[in-house]
């Protein structure tokens, strides 16, 4: 068994991002959250106040605008693509795979690639809203 942290080591880049930016090209609609989302990752990272958790609730808020689980199948249909061949060379079915990114972002992936055990964040698929802490830093570790 080994374990592995999904973005920017296995996935190449950071597959929350990705999926958020697909999302806001596919539903325009959703761009309406663009400013509410810029002004968390203001408060967060620039004035270091609140919780990253709020600041990506907002980022998430656009599910609200999506087919979550067509979308979801959608990007990974385009984005597979991005998982390391170092890592699909080298897998082993127990592996764990332990991710601040969403479970329903990553479940569908990670069952494709017969991968069991996931350790992630817990968010609304529906909502966006957090329903753990962010699998993050000194979290991930918990």
């Amino acid at each position: 068994m080994n374990a592995y942290d999904f973005d920017k080591t296995i996935y190449k880049n950071d597959s929350s991002t990705d999926f958020l930016i697909y999302c806001l090209f596919k539903h325009p609609k959703a761009l309406d959250r663009v400013p509410s989302i810029i002004a968390g990752a203001v408060k967060y990272f620039v004035f270091k106040k609140g919780r990253k958790e709020d600041f990506k609730e907002k980022a998430f808020s656009i599910v609200k605008y999506c087919d979550i689980s067509k979308d979801v199948e959608d990007f990974w249909r385009k984005n597979k693509k991005k998982i390391k061949k170092f890592y699909l060379e080298q897998k082993k079915d127990d592996d764990v795979i332990i991710s601040a990114s969403p479970r329903f972002l990553l479940e569908p992936v990670l069952s494709e690639l017969n991968i069991k055990h996931l350790i992630c964040t817990e968010v609304d698929k529906n909502t966006g809203k957090f329903l753990s802490l962010n699998c993050w830093g000194k979290e991930k570790v918990v």
